[in-house]
């Protein structure tokens, strides 16, 4: 009976010390605000896509928004829904935010995405605004296998994509321009493919136009599509193919190159209206035997006035001054033009790089290299979508520019070109522009000195 009613006694008071015990567990949260950033691949490959998450935990009633850290070396593509829950920890309400962002790594090795940040105040008139940091992530790309790459593969990385080419026209004159569209759809990096190439015989004239882009979110992945566009004046009459146009892609998922191939499109080249005689005697035969019998017209009896015939005589030289005339005034114009566009190239440049320093982002960085790949098409008459660095150096190198010119050109090329890998709403380094520009007037210098 004794030992029965000391455990009766006991009992009650275990059962408040474990009530206390576990009451001292639940501690409320500390820090106001509390960042944690992560990625879903720490090792991805080369143009794969990744989501670099970070949570924001915070009890304010109105939280600050957060500044994403510089993505250097990596494409930010996109951005997914923010999320955000709430949850009660020792009394205290406590919000969860959710931001995620679509990054693509541009290059291979080891790449440090530094702290984000979050500046916040709680009475913003009498005290100083607090900064909280995010922790550092650390992503190691993996370059992809390039032992048996296609030759037709780009450095599209992700699985699936899809391959369509289309016509304006499948019918037209020898000489007539047809636009030819390639349009290319799947999830990854697609916004940063460059275009395919084009199966086409080297005789033909081919003028690229400009590409469409178009991109969306999909769950967590980047869909999309990107359509090229080019004219093409195919050579010959009769049936002419335009053949299927390959694309290779790496497929993250099995770690197998995948090649995809669009239809060949057959096109009906009729012959020019402006046939030489020769082509025209050739198709005659052609054209006759397929008309139906024609009976002879009856002569014309009685004599006739033919004496104003004459006048017949005069028409050919004149036509064919009027023609040269012609040819010889169009000729000139277009080498005024040229000449005009050649005189002005600098003055162009200086005109468009002003412009870059108005502009923000990712445009600002394009507009720049626009404005250099421009200067060079004015000055070499030529078609400045048509050149890249390679080109341009060599071209240069040709006309015997100082080699430290053309080193100051391709630097500035590349130095706009890695401005474009993480855009943000800053305009490029007036640095940038400046060094730009004096590269391209020590150009133009060297030009007009030969």
């Amino acid at each position: 009976m004794r030992r029965l009613f000391l455990m009766l006694c006991l009992l009650p008071m275990l059962f408040l010390m474990t009530q206390r015990v576990g009451a001292q567990e639940c501690v409320p949260p500390v820090d106001t605000i509390r960042l944690n950033a992560s990625v879903d691949l720490t090792a991805p490959y080369v143009g794969e896509q990744i989501i670099y998450t970070i949570q924001i935990e915070n009890t304010l009633e109105n939280p600050p928004s957060f500044d994403p850290p510089p993505f250097e070396g990596m494409w930010r593509a996109g951005r997914l829904e923010i999320t955000t829950s709430v949850a009660d920890v020792c009394g205290v309400k406590v919000s969860v935010t959710t931001s995620q962002y679509i990054l693509f790594p541009l290059r291979p090795g080891e790449i440090v995405i530094p702290p984000g940040t979050l500046d916040f105040s709680l009475n913003p008139v009498f005290e100083a605004r607090t900064r909280v940091l995010s922790n550092e992530v650390m992503v190691n790309v993996l370059p992809v296998p390039q032992l048996d790459a296609p030759d037709s593969f780009g450095g599209l990385v992700g699985y699936p994509f899809f391959i369509d080419t289309t016509v304006g026209r499948t019918s037209a004159r020898a000489g007539d321009p047809i636009s030819l569209r390639v349009k290319v759809e799947g999830s990854g990096n697609i916004e940063q493919m460059p275009p395919p190439q084009l199966p086409l015989p080297e005789n033909w004239r081919i003028y690229q136009q400009q590409s469409d882009l178009a991109t969306a979110t999909e769950g967590e992945s980047l869909v999309g599509s990107k359509t090229f566009e080019w004219l093409v004046v195919p050579e010959g009459t009769g049936a002419v193919e335009i053949p299927s146009i390959e694309l290779s892609y790496y497929d993250n998922n099995t770690g197998i190159f995948r090649t995809i191939f669009s239809e060949p499109i057959t096109l009906d080249i009729l012959p020019s209206e402006n046939l030489p005689e020769a082509e025209v005697a050739a198709v005659a035969p052609e054209v006759e035997a397929g008309l139906p019998a024609l009976r002879p017209i009856a002569s014309v009896t009685g004599r006739q006035n033919t004496a104003w015939l004459w006048w017949f005589w005069l028409l050919p030289p004149l036509v064919l001054m009027g023609s040269a005339g012609y040819r010889w005034q169009t000729s000139r114009a277009a080498r005024q033009a040229v000449r005009r566009r050649q005189s002005g190239a600098l003055r162009t440049a200086k005109t468009n790089l002003s412009a870059v320093t108005r502009q923000r982002g990712d445009r600002a960085y394009k507009d720049l290299i626009m404005a250099v790949l421009t200067y060079f098409g004015d000055r070499w008459n030529t078609d400045a979508l048509a050149l890249d660095q390679n080109e341009i150096a060599s071209r240069l190198l040709d006309e015997d520019v100082d080699d430290e010119i053309v080193q100051q050109i391709i630097t500035c090329m590349r130095g706009a070109e890695e401005g474009r890998y993480a855009p943000d709403d800053s305009s490029p380094p007036r640095a940038l522009v400046k060094q730009t520009l004096m590269a391209l007037i020590a150009v133009d210098a060297a030009g007009n000195a030969r």
